[in-house]
């Protein structure tokens, strides 16, 4: 799905009542700087590298049902982090 929107910016989904997991592809999203995707039903395990998305800013996932943990081997690479909000997750380590 995201291979059509490589040069979006933001994208918002809080609220809506899609489930399942996060595709991979959501890394082929270089431009993307604010992700708000809380408050839904999401699952699985985090599916980001922060090395692949250079201009993200913001990163809400907030009240959905993600486990396994935060991608440690990226995170230290972030470039640009102003928010990161997992609250309500069962995420574990980093």
């Amino acid at each position: 799905i995201f291979q059509a929107l490589p040069d979006i910016t933001y994208l918002g989904f809080t609220g809506n009542l899609l489930t399942g997991t996060i595709p991979s592809s959501i890394n082929r999203l270089k431009s993307l700087k604010r992700l708000y995707a809380g408050l839904m039903g999401l699952s699985g395990t985090l599916p980001f590298d922060f090395n692949t998305l250079p201009s993200l800013e913001y990163l809400l996932l907030d009240q959905n049902n993600f486990s396994g943990p935060i991608p440690s081997s990226s995170l230290g690479d972030w470039k640009n982090p102003i928010y990161l909000g997992f609250s309500g997750s069962s995420l574990t380590g980093t």
